[in-house]
């Protein structure tokens, strides 16, 4: 942004912060998946090419659900449709219910059951139950729909 003045005078440096909290959310969203694969895959090969099947199968039903309206409503099962590091910049802070989706993905993975080889043990309070962070995440999927309120007003400026 220190080349361009007139970019850095129109993107807020609140923009820029929310933009990279919604990117670190983003990566944490996958890690939860990836480390439910690790614990139940014996081979390297299998784990790599199931966890990159999991983001290349998000990114093609955020993509169909986007470009083809009777598929509109499973563009809520992708986390490319939480990830928006663009509306966070053009806002100038983060889009929490968005960012609680992708968080939590990585929470509730982190909750289940031990898998044979013991990996991935259960979080905090055990495998019983939904737990704090996923009723966060189900309030903030209800907000984020399209009938509930915008996740645009929840934000903050840097």
């Amino acid at each position: 942004m220190a080349l361009s003045p007139a970019i850095h005078r129109a993107v807020p440096i609140g923009g820029v912060f929310a933009a990279g909290v919604m990117g670190f959310g983003f990566a944490l969203c996958l890690i939860g998946p990836a480390m439910a694969v690790s614990a139940a895959g014996r081979r390297r090969a299998q784990v790599v090419g199931a966890t990159i099947a999991i983001g290349a199968v998000g990114f093609a039903v955020n993509f169909i659900a986007l470009a083809w309206s009777p598929a509109a409503p499973l563009r809520f099962l992708s986390p490319f449709h939480s990830y928006a590091p663009g509306d966070a910049l053009a806002e100038g802070g983060v889009l929490w219910p968005r960012l609680g989706i992708l968080v939590g993905t990585v929470q509730e993975m982190g909750r289940q059951p031990a898998s044979s080889r013991g990996h991935l043990g259960a979080g905090a309070g055990g495998a019983a139950g939904v737990g704090v962070m996923g009723v966060f995440v189900i309030a903030a999927a209800a907000l984020d729909a399209p009938a509930g309120l915008s996740a645009r007003g929840f934000r903050i400026s840097a």
